[in-house]
């Protein structure tokens, strides 16, 4: 099994930390918290208090000032829950009580090992799971050396308790590399598809058997997944790129596109893909591409070349620039790829762009949170004090990437919602 990703000309964007918001009920109850641990949080009442109803709100154009602290990780929001898949495992954080619990691993966590994906929210056969895959060691016994294997955690989604898990054996015992992704990418019908380096595996959610696996060249990405097809990007034959969609169900690969030097590719919302070409602020070839079909639906007219899109759960595709000290924004109407807008223009600014849901988009500039329209681009008029990566009805997630996080990694902070 090969564990390093080779270099590659194609620049890919992937849905990780800043743009993971999967949406759903309030969580219930969470139980008990680890044994001698507390609840995380910041300044306001402590755990102890009876805490207020978490109520939903729609727009959202305010949050709370009581803060919650997340465990370091990949954080994926649904309903009042954050889900975060650490280190140590999968976490439920509930916004409610500050209560969390943990899923663990049954294995140890190698010494080298690659840092857990987002977690993933779905129902699976009428029970609806939180699931994250982890990297996991097994000591030998005698002669035999120790194992390695991706052990898949699922815990309810209404309790946070521990519902399953099972480990994958990998095929070699050269054991895992840091740079490596290792995550659940997409799920399908009760089929989970997990990236490990450049090896995908289907696992079947109901019998917990591995249905496929495939290896490539180097798998860049999975991407996003529609109608039972994933997309992908890797290297092809004579080290051109490609990007390429397999059937979730058997791995059967149904259409291709072959890329070249200088593209960008973002998952852009539950159906399409952004594939752009260009650099930075110059783009001169941008196309949607649809995920079940691979057919291009539509070729917008934007200049930006975006590090990030995000569907904003109603009719917009909102993408942005944000890296190598440029800023810009567009968004594309979901269904017809039409432009909308896009900044900078000559009398406005382009901002940095966080995240966007039921029709706000969230940014900052000058230090400042910004709330555009989505189908307009047009300023809202409250400010904000800072522009949540994450949102949904009930809380946002606001990731500080100041050096104050465990190891300098971006710390996740959670504030609920207020109206």
């Amino acid at each position: 099994m090969r564990r390093m990703n080779r270099n590659r000309c194609v620049r890919v964007g992937l849905m990780a930390l800043s743009a993971i918001a999967l949406l759903g009920c309030s969580a219930a109850d969470r139980g008990t918290e680890r044994p001698g641990e507390k609840s995380p949080g910041g300044s306001g009442p402590s755990s102890s208090a009876t805490p207020a109803p978490l109520r939903s709100h729609d727009p959202v154009t305010r949050f709370a000032t009581q803060e919650v602290v997340l465990p370091p990780g990949a954080v994926t929001l649904d309903g009042g829950t954050a889900w975060v898949a650490t280190e140590d495992g999968l976490a439920a954080v509930d916004m409610a009580t500050m209560r969390h619990v943990y899923t663990r691993p049954k294995g140890q966590r190698p010494s080298t090992a690659p840092k857990p994906g987002p977690p993933v929210v779905t129902d699976v056969r009428g029970a609806r799971l939180a699931m994250a895959v982890m990297p996991v060691e097994v000591p030998g016994t005698g002669t035999h050396r120790a194992r390695y294997a991706a052990e898949l955690l699922a815990a309810d989604a209404n309790t946070g308790k521990q519902a399953w898990r099972v480990q994958v054996p990998l095929d070699d015992s050269t054991g895992f590399s840091e740079p490596v992704e290792l995550k659940i990418a997409a799920v399908d019908n009760g089929i989970a598809v997990v990236v490990d380096g450049s090896d995908l595996m289907a696992i079947d959610l109901t019998t917990r058997k591995v249905l496929w696996n495939r290896t490539t060249a180097g798998v860049e990405a999975v991407i996003s997944v529609d109608d039972g097809v994933i997309a992908a990007v890797d290297q092809g034959d004579y080290l051109e790129e490609r990007v390429y969609g397999l059937r979730v169900r058997d791995g059967e690969q149904v259409w291709t596109h072959k890329a070249e030097e200088g593209l960008t590719i973002l998952p852009a919302g539950p159906h399409r893909l952004l594939i752009t070409l260009g650099i930075d602020l110059d783009a001169y070839d941008t196309k949607l591409v649809d995920i079940g079909t691979g057919h291009v639906t539509a070729t917008p007219d934007v200049v930006t070349v975006p590090d990030l899109c995000s569907h904003d759960g109603r009719t917009t595709i909102v993408c942005g620039k944000f890296k190598a000290g440029q800023n810009g924004v567009f968004a594309l109407d979901a269904e017809s790829g039409k432009k909308l807008w896009e900044l900078p223009t000559n009398d406005r600014s382009a901002p940095r762009f966080h995240s966007a849901w039921h029709g706000v988009v969230y940014t900052s500039l000058n230090s400042e949170g910004l709330m555009l329209d989505a189908r307009t681009g047009q300023d809202r008029s409250a400010p904000l004090a800072q522009a949540p990566d994450l949102v949904n009805g009930f809380a946002g997630v606001f990731i500080r990437d100041d050096g104050t996080g465990l190891d300098g990694e971006p710390q996740a902070i959670a504030h609920r919602t207020s109206g």
